[in-house]
């Protein structure tokens, strides 16, 4: 079964994929840089290099740039931030 990923960088840059195959595919809204073994894909939301902030991802290219690619089965792995005990509440 082909499945593609998206994640944050914290899972895309884990020792987990750092046999797979890094790759580019070209769409109209940029280009997509993707990690792939077999028949998964793996694309860093956030970019690769230098890491871009949530209102700057190009979410169209990056589902575009799957959808090019022939996938229809997509995961998004997320989280948010860290836990800081200033912002808890008891």
């Amino acid at each position: 079964m082909r499945v593609a990923f998206i994640s944050g960088t914290s899972i895309v840059n884990s020792t987990l994929f750092s046999s797979w195959d890094v790759r580019t595919v070209e769409t109209e809204y940029g280009p997509v840089t993707y990690k792939t073994k077999g028949e998964h894909a793996l694309i860093n939301r956030h970019g690769y290099a230098f890491p871009l902030p949530p209102h700057s991802i190009n979410y169209r290219a990056n589902i575009l740039g799957l959808a090019n690619l022939g996938f229809k089965d997509v995961v998004s792995l997320n989280s948010v931030g860290s836990r800081s005990e200033e912002h808890t509440s008891e």
